[in-house]
């Protein structure tokens, strides 16, 4: 394999331009989204699972998409 050797490798200054409050910000606004794109998908997926009325074939491709995004809400 070659690699390129004009590539600029990202320098470790780059990644610690933010400072720590704007840093915690961030990171508490990550969370936030993450919690609320899990619980959100959690209640649908129950919804559908647990209740035999709503099994339709629709409702059934919604709860498998709201599954697989909150699979990866939580992974990314």
């Amino acid at each position: 394999l070659t690699m390129n050797s004009t590539a600029v490798p990202p320098t470790p200054a780059v990644f610690k331009s933010l400072n720590l409050p704007l840093q915690i910000i961030l990171s508490a606004i990550m969370i936030f989204i993450l919690s609320v794109s899990f619980l959100g998908n959690l209640v649908v997926c129950l919804m559908v699972y647990q209740k035999a009325a709503m099994r339709s074939a629709i409702n059934i491709l919604l709860a498998s998409l709201a599954f697989a995004d909150m699979l990866l809400a939580v992974l990314n």
